[in-house]
């Protein structure tokens, strides 16, 4: 459903699926750090996250499915401002446009349907932790996890890839893929729902965080 690609970009889950393909030429393991149940590499990774949630880019994933419908997920991201677009579009249900900005303390919601204008309200600013996260709400814990190191090429630039054990038996790796300045270029949670960058770069300018219509109730 065209809804429902959109809203599995929105909210993100870790309970079922496959990690992303892409070859890796080498790898490591790690060893364990000084904090208990966290490794080396896991550590580094947490390290970058945590990096990644301060820096300044701009990023666009792609992702499709087996019944041919895709979505675009791009994201504008500073130390203290957020948006997150989702561009929906299925062959039988058309295209849907939602736009998330997380700004000034405030967290604005809007969407977009084909013939329809924008729409946009406001919502708690506890509702925008996944779009404040640089990994999309999907799950990273590692404490007591194997991380293993890779590296991969992806949309056309170098990339360091950690994969994370899974946490119980039914559940499947996650694998995350980070630029050399700390953008996310791969995220997969091992739900299924990979998304892929397409292209990044670093022009983020303040217009971008301005809402398409007035805020309802404001």
């Amino acid at each position: 459903m065209l809804g429902g690609t959109a809203v599995w970009l929105i909210t993100r889950s870790s309970d079922s699926g496959s990690p992303a393909g892409g070859a890796a030429s080498k790898g490591t393991s790690g060893s364990a750090s000084s904090t208990p149940g966290v490794s080396v590499n896991a550590k580094e990774f947490l390290d970058r996250i945590d990096k990644a949630s301060k820096a300044t880019f701009h990023v666009r994933y792609s992702t499709g499915s087996a019944t041919g419908s895709h979505a675009v997920l791009e994201i504008w991201h500073t130390a203290d401002r957020v948006r997150r677009d989702v561009q929906a579009v299925s062959a039988t249900e058309g295209t849907a446009h939602t736009e998330e900005i997380l700004a000034n303390n405030k967290l604005v919601r809007c969407v977009l349907f084909a013939g329809k204008p924008w729409q946009c309200v406001g919502a708690p600013t506890s509702a925008g932790a996944s779009v404040a996260d640089p990994l999309q709400g999907a799950d990273h814990d590692v404490a007591g996890r194997k991380v293993t190191v890779t590296v991969d090429t992806i949309a056309g630039h170098p990339a360091k890839c950690y994969t994370v054990a899974a946490g119980t038996t039914t559940a499947k790796p996650s694998r995350y893929c980070l630029s050399a300045d700390n953008v996310p270029l791969r995220i997969d949670g091992g739900d299924g729902k990979p998304v892929d960058a397409t292209n990044y770069d670093t022009n983020v300018p303040s217009s971008v965080f301005t809402p398409p219509a007035k805020v309802a109730g404001s």
